[in-house]
């Protein structure tokens, strides 16, 4: 299986066996718009409502594609827990970091393996 990471961070997972997967290059992000729906003792409810997803060059920051980038065989790509919610139905080959392995000063160092939707 090849992984191939579209965040601009390091994944470290930590799980049967410990992988480091550095970013690509590039990162896949996505718009996102908070719409209240409703309102309870004071507390506003919001639903989300996904964009058009974009890939960036992690150097400049600039959009590179509007286009999602090919599928592969055996390929994953690994991005945001937003974008992954925002692909969810659109196609099967992202993920996103799983639950988060902290240190024992409570600072984020990796993940149990992939999440997927």
């Amino acid at each position: 299986m090849k992984l191939i990471n579209l965040t601009p961070h390091t994944i470290n997972i930590i799980d049967k066996i410990n992988l480091s997967i550095g970013p690509s290059g590039k990162s896949l992000r996505v718009s996102q718009e908070m719409n209240p729906v409703k309102e309870t003792d004071g507390v506003t409810f919001y639903k989300s409502t996904y964009g058009q997803l974009e890939m960036i060059d992690n150097d400049t920051k600039k959009v590179v594609s509007s286009e999602l980038p090919p599928m592969g065989a055996d390929t994953i790509y690994i991005v945001s827990g937003q974008c992954l919610e925002a692909l969810k139905g659109v196609r099967s080959d992202f993920a996103s970091p799983g639950e988060l392995v902290r240190d024992d000063k409570g600072q984020p160092v990796g993940c149990k393996g992939l999440r997927i939707s």
